[in-house]
C-alpha cells in the first residue's frame, strides 16, 4: 500500500499540490524519488510492552538510475519549462496534469478493483485507503486543472489587450517615409512667404529635400508683411490707405482724405459704397471663419465656403476612438432605418410576398408573348422555371432556412411546455393518491385502535353483574358463554375497510384530480412561401391567340373550323395545342392573300390551307364552302 501512496504523494509534490492538504488514510514519511527504483516505506517496530512505536531509520537512499527511453509515464520526472512565454509553459504545464489526472484514475479504478477483489480484512482496508488516497487526489488534480485554465485564461486576456494598445499606437516611421511641413522664408521684398517643404525619414531623423519647397495654396499662404498690394494701414484720423510695393505711392481709399465710404457685410468683407448706396468693388476678404465638429477644428472661406485648414485637437489614440464612435453611429443610423421584423418567419413571409409579385409580373409577360404567337407553351414553361430558380428561389432559400429553424425551435419550445405541463398534472395525481393512501392507512389505524378497545355487549353487562356480586360478598358468579363468544365480539368492532374507505374518499372530495391545461403552448406562425412554385401551373396559356403561333401547326387531323354556325360568318377557327385557337377572317375568292389573313402572312401555312395547297386553291376552296 506504501508503494501506491507514495506515488500519489509523488505525483501531488511535482504539481505543486501539499499531499496533506485532504483527508489521507494513510501518509508516508517524505522519501527520494528521483530515480525509476522505488524505496520501500519505513517500518515501526514495538519497543515492549505498552511501548509507543517509534520509526525506524530508513535504508540508504539508492542512486538515480537513467529514465527508461519511450513515452511511459514516469511520476517523478520534473515538468517541462523549457521555454521563456508564459502561455506556453502554462500550457506544458496543463497538459502534465492531464496526464497525471489520467494515472490517478489508472490508480484508483485498480484499487477500486482490487477492494472488490479482496478476501480478507486486511487486504479490503488497505485497498480502501488506496482508493480513497486515488479519489483525493483526483479531485486535487482537478482543482489544480481548473485555476491553470483560469491563469491560461487570464494570460490570453493579457496579450489580447497588449495587441490592441499597440494597435491603437500611432505606427513608428520607418526610413524612407516622406511628409510634407510648414516653412516660411523671406521674398526680394522682405515679405514672408508660407509654404511647404517635403522631408524623408532617414535613420531616426526626419531630413529636409532641398528644392521641394513649393507654394501654399491655402488661407495666408500668400506674401504677409509691409508694403503687400492687399495690405491696408490707417493714419488714425480715419482714413484707410494702400501702399504701392514698388514705389511706395500710397493712395487712399476712405475716409475725409479719399472722400469715399465703404461697406462691411455680415461676413466681415470691405467693399467700396457706391453713390447710390450698393456695395461696389470689395477691397479685401475676410477672415476665416471656424467651427468644431468632432473634436477637430475647420478653417473655412465664409464667401466660397472652401476648406482652408483642419485641426485635430485629439491624441492619436483619442482620434480613433472617435472615429470608431462615428463609424458605429453611422452603422447604428443604418440598421435604424432597415426593416423591422417581429420573427424570421415574418422576414420570409414579406420576402416571399414580393417575390411573388414579381412572379406574376414575369407571368404576364410570358402569357402576353404566348398570345401573340412569339413562344409556345413549352418555352414559356421552360422560361419561367429558370427564372423562378434565379429570382425567386435562390434569394429565398436562407429567408427558409431561417423561418424553417425559428419554427423548429417553437415547436421544440411548445414540445417542452407540454411536456412539463404532463409531469406537472403527474406529479400532483401522483401526490394526491399518495394523500388519499395516508388517508386511508390512518382511518384503518384508527379503527383498529378503536376494536383493540372494543367489547361485546354480554361481557360489558357480565362484568357489570360481577361487581354487583362481588360488592354483595358472593364469589359464586359466572359469565354467560355469550360473553366471550367471538360473533359476538365482530358484531361491536367497527369495520376497518369501511372507515378506510371512508378517509380516503373525504380527502379525495377535498383534492380534485389535476388536469393538463390544454393552452401551456404558443401558436406557431403558419409557413407562407411555400407555394410559390404553384404559380406554375398558370403558365401554360389557353385561350384565344392574337397572332398565329410561329413555326407551329394545328392540331393534326383537324381542319379549320367554321364559324358561321356560331354566329360570326366569314371567319373560322384554327385550334393548336394546349386549347390555343386562332379566329381569322375566310378571304373571298380571288382576293390577295396578304388581305385575306393579314396576321398570318410571315407563317409558313396560312390558317386552314390544306398541305400542298397554294394560296389562290385555298381561296377558291373556302369561297365554295361559303357559297353551298
Amino acid at each position: 500500500m506504501a508503494g501506491i501512496l507514495d506515488t500519489i504523494n509523488a505525483i501531488l509534490r511535482r504539481s505543486g499540490i501539499d499531499p496533506n492538504a485532504g483527508a489521507r488514510p494513510y501518509t508516508p514519511p517524505p522519501e527520494d524519488f528521483t530515480g525509476s527504483q522505488q524505496q520501500p516505506p519505513t517500518s515501526t517496530t514495538e519497543l515492549g510492552p505498552g511501548a509507543a512505536p517509534q520509526a525506524t531509520v530508513p535504508p540508504p537512499e539508492a542512486p538515480a538510475e537513467p529514465a527508461p527511453a519511450g513515452p511511459a509515464y514516469d511520476p517523478t520526472l520534473p515538468y517541462r519549462a523549457d521555454t521563456k512565454d508564459d502561455l506556453e509553459r502554462f500550457e506544458n504545464t496543463r497538459k502534465q496534469f492531464e496526464n497525471d489526472l489520467q494515472e490517478l484514475f489508472r490508480i484508483r479504478g485498480e484499487a477500486g478493483k482490487a477492494r472488490a477483489a479482496a478476501t480478507t480484512t486486511s487486504a479490503r482496508q488497505r485497498a480502501t485507503d488506496e482508493y480513497d488516497a486515488a479519489d483525493t487526489a483526483v479531485r486535487q488534480m482537478q482543482a489544480a486543472i481548473s485555476t491553470q485554465d483560469t491563469r491560461i485564461a487570464a494570460e490570453k486576456n493579457r496579450r489580447r489587450d497588449e495587441e490592441k494598445a499597440e494597435a491603437a499606437k500611432d505606427p513608428k516611421p520607418k526610413n524612407g517615409d516622406e511628409r510634407w511641413v510648414p516653412i516660411e522664408t523671406k521674398d526680394a521684398q522682405g515679405r514672408t512667404v508660407r509654404g511647404v517643404g517635403q522631408e524623408i525619414y532617414t535613420n531616426g531623423v526626419w531630413k529636409y529635400q532641398p528644392g521641394s519647397a513649393k507654394a501654399d495654396t491655402g488661407f495666408g499662404s500668400g506674401p504677409q508683411g509691409p508694403g503687400t498690394p492687399r495690405s491696408i494701414i490707417t493714419d488714425g484720423q480715419g482714413t484707410y490707405w494702400t501702399v504701392d510695393p514698388q514705389t511706395g505711392q500710397s493712395t487712399a481709399i476712405s475716409g475725409p482724405k479719399a472722400a469715399a465710404k465703404t461697406i462691411i457685410d455680415p461676413d466681415g468683407n470691405v467693399y467700396l459704397q457706391n453713390p447710390d448706396g450698393t456695395p461696389g468693388k470689395r477691397l479685401f476678404d475676410a477672415a476665416a471663419k471656424t467651427v468644431t465638429d468632432n473634436g477637430r477644428i475647420i478653417g473655412y472661406d465664409p464667401a466660397g465656403g472652401k476648406v482652408l485648414f483642419t485641426l485635430d485637437t485629439k491624441t492619436p489614440e483619442g482620434r480613433a476612438l472617435a472615429d470608431r464612435l462615428e463609424r458605429a453611429t453611422v452603422e447604428n443610423a443604418e440598421r435604424a432605418a432597415d426593416p423591422k421584423f417581429a420573427n424570421a418567419s415574418a422576414q420570409y413571409s414579406q420576402e416571399a410576398q414580393r417575390r411573388q409579385a414579381l412572379a406574376r409580373q414575369e407571368l404576364e409577360r410570358l402569357t402576353k408573348l404566348q398570345q401573340e404567337g412569339q413562344i409556345s407553351p413549352e418555352q414559356a414553361e421552360a422560361q419561367f422555371d429558370a427564372w423562378m430558380k434565379v429570382n425567386v428561389e435562390a434569394p429565398l432559400a436562407g429567408y427558409k432556412r431561417a423561418a424553417e429553424e425559428e419554427r423548429r425551435v417553437q415547436e421544440q419550445a411548445n414540445l417542452d411546455r407540454q411536456t412539463a405541463e404532463r409531469t406537472r398534472v403527474e406529479n400532483a395525481n401522483r401526490s394526491r393518491d399518495e394523500l388519499a393512501y395516508r388517508a386511508g392507512e390512518a382511518g384503518r389505524e384508527e379503527a383498529i385502535t378503536l376494536g383493540q378497545a372494543t367489547r361485546a355487549p354480554e361481557y360489558i353487562a357480565d362484568l357489570g353483574g360481577l361487581a354487583n356480586s362481588l360488592a354483595s360478598g358472593r364469589t359464586d358468579f359466572e359469565f354467560s358463554p355469550g360473553s366471550f363468544d367471538v360473533a359476538n365480539f365482530r358484531k361491536a368492532v367497527p369495520n376497518v375497510n369501511e372507515l378506510a374507505d371512508a378517509a380516503v374518499n373525504r380527502l379525495l372530495a377535498r383534492v380534485p384530480r389535476a388536469t393538463e391545461n390544454p393552452n401551456v403552448s404558443v401558436p406557431l406562425t403558419p409557413p407562407v412561401g411555400d407555394n410559390l412554385r404553384a404559380t406554375m401551373n398558370s403558365v401554360r396559356y389557353s385561350g384565344p391567340l392574337s397572332a398565329a403561333p410561329q413555326g407551329e401547326q394545328p392540331l393534326q387531323g383537324m381542319g379549320a373550323i367554321d364559324l358561321k354556325d356560331q354566329g360570326r360568318p366569314g371567319y373560322a377557327r384554327s385550334v393548336y395545342s394546349n386549347d390555343r385557337y386562332l379566329d381569322w377572317a375566310i378571304p373571298a375568292a380571288g382576293a390577295p392573300t396578304a388581305a385575306a389573313a393579314p396576321t398570318a402572312a410571315a407563317a409558313p401555312t396560312l390558317p386552314g390551307q390544306l398541305p400542298g395547297e397554294t394560296p389562290e386553291q385555298r381561296a377558291a376552296r373556302w369561297a365554295a364552302i361559303m357559297g353551298r
